[in-house]
């Protein structure tokens, strides 16, 4: 196995490790109790607010994952993913999806949405629709003189 080879097994196994550890946090004993305030979308006035997940279950809240924020918006809306329009239930969903929301419209019709595909990105390697840490590997991989 050369350096190259060597060095990448080396990354790979530091971020099995960094996820691993991760996992074990936010499944741990005292995250699952709720303490740790997480984002919360309350759909009755369609606000995001930072709760615990008790305190977000308790004003009837749509509860995500320790260490999600209010970044984006809550509520229903379209989302063009590629060049196809699907109804999602708020923008961090859209995003997840790699798509573009076209903002909160619980009324939202597909039908009279034009979504227009996005251009290519040449730095998204694995087209997964973002340039991440997999991109940096496989850039990482395909380091060295051209053949």
């Amino acid at each position: 196995m050369n350096t190259r080879h060597r060095t990448i097994v080396a990354l790979l196994t530091v971020i099995a490790v960094l996820l691993a550890l991760n996992l074990i946090l936010v499944s741990s004993p005292a995250a699952q109790a709720g303490g740790t305030p997480r984002r919360c979308c309350i759909p009755a006035t369609l606000t995001c607010e930072l709760l615990t997940l008790p305190d977000c279950q308790a004003v009837g809240g749509i509860s995500y994952p320790i260490g999600t924020d209010c970044t984006f918006e809550c509520g229903p809306g379209a989302c063009c993913v590629s060049d196809n329009c699907i109804f999602v239930s708020g923008e961090e969903d859209c995003i997840n999806l790699g798509g573009i929301y076209q903002g909160y419209d619980p009324s939202a019709d597909c039908a009279a949405i034009q979504c227009e595909a996005a251009p290519p990105c040449p730095a998204d390697l694995d087209t997964d629709g973002e340039v991440g840490i997999i991109d940096f590997l496989i850039l990482l991989q395909l380091w060295g003189p051209c053949e």
